[in-house]
């Protein structure tokens, strides 16, 4: 199921950081899915990740190794850095996936 809201995938900030799922995420303009990593090889983290478009980069709370305190914050967060640092500006939708990718 893809939604344009984290809340709506019935997850918890907490399963994400302990990696029981992980979220994809989706753009209208592009073919390709990036991973959101919150917890790397037991590291904090936030980055995007798509292996098949050669990128990934963190958020200012993955550089600063802290975590995210609810969806809404991760979600705006996620949605800032994408239009500021990945050029996308089209809709953004979410899907929840139990395969984790870590890099």
């Amino acid at each position: 199921m893809k939604t344009n809201s984290l809340c709506k995938l019935n997850v918890s900030i907490d399963d994400l950081y302990n990696n029981k799922f992980q979220i994809n995420i989706h753009f209208d303009e592009s073919k390709h899915i990036y991973h959101l990593i919150l917890n790397s090889f037991g590291v904090i983290d936030c980055k995007l990740s798509c292996f098949s478009a050669n990128v990934w980069t963190r958020t200012k709370a993955g550089t600063e190794k802290k975590k995210y305190k609810t969806l809404k914050s991760l979600q705006t967060e996620i949605k800032k850095h994408i239009r500021k640092n990945l050029n996308i500006n089209g809709l953004v939708f979410f899907s929840l996936s139990k395969n984790i990718n870590l890099i």
